[in-house]
């Protein structure tokens, strides 16, 4: 897939933005679209009085469609922000015009669709706004909206209020073997990545030493392990045994509320 991009966005945002329609894409630096490939030109126009206006044309099997949205100026919205719900608005307007069907996650990106309905009930939002918001501003359909929000209403009510003396631990496995067409992440897939998994590992395993060394310091205990990815099983039965037995030597894994691979 071929982008134009005229403005202030992160350019792989953009790319998981046209993933809601086109999963799986490819995108090339070159302009030279080949035959049939489609094409996405996303125009960011920020006016005197902090509004930013998007406005996106799409082009894939003879076909063409636009879309265009402007997004005033908010207190409680980041310009980053502001400039994202604009693009993701109106290449979602396009889209929708391209393929006549509206996505239910609506501009919702990555792996935990909640993730933005907690940040506003945590500013004060009551669930009927949040809701609102996310249908909207993020185009989520009823359905999903209430979802994500009940969702997030239930993570709120068994998080513990005082973690002051305990922590968690994220351990990165950061190889894939194949990119998921739903996939959202920056992520590569070569042969010569995947050769660099037992070197990896044992920097990793330092630097959990360090991190564990701090812990102790600190004087914290560890709540959660989480070894994510990636794809943390791509480590073979040897690799993830040097892994999970040097965590086990270091902590008493049998007091942990989650241990998770």
């Amino acid at each position: 897939m071929i982008l134009d991009i005229q403005g202030d966005i992160n350019a792989y945002y953009v790319q998981t933005l046209c993933m809601i329609f086109f999963p799986g894409a490819k995108f090339s630096k070159e302009q030279n679209s080949l035959s049939g490939e489609p094409s996405l030109k996303l125009i960011l126009e920020e006016s005197t009085d902090n509004s930013v206006t998007a406005h996106a044309w799409l082009q894939y099997e003879n076909k063409s469609t636009e879309g265009h949205d402007t997004v005033l100026y908010s207190p409680e919205r980041t310009a980053e922000k502001q400039r994202k719900i604009a693009a993701g608005k109106s290449i979602f307007a396009a889209g929708k015009a391209m393929f006549r069907c509206a996505p239910p996650w609506g501009i919702l990106t990555g792996v935990r669709p909640s993730k933005v309905a907690t940040d506003l009930l945590e500013k004060g939002y009551s669930p009927t706004k949040a809701k609102r918001v996310l249908r909207d501003e993020y185009l989520l359909n009823p359905q999903k909206a209430a979802l994500a929000v009940s969702v997030a209403q239930t993570e709120k009510a068994i998080t513990k209020p005082d973690q002051s003396n305990r922590c968690s631990i994220y351990v990165s496995i950061p190889f894939c073997p194949s990119r998921c067409t739903y996939c959202s992440f920056v992520s590569y897939t070569t042969p010569r990545l995947l050769s660099l998994i037992d070197t990896y590992l044992g920097i990793l395993l330092s630097d959990l030493g360090n991190i564990f060394e701090t812990i102790r310091e600190l004087n914290l205990e560890v709540a959660t392990i989480y070894i994510g990815g990636g794809t943390p099983t791509i480590l073979n039965e040897a690799q993830l045994d040097l892994l999970l037995s040097y965590i086990a030597s270091h902590i008493d894994v049998s007091s942990l509320e989650e241990f998770t691979l």
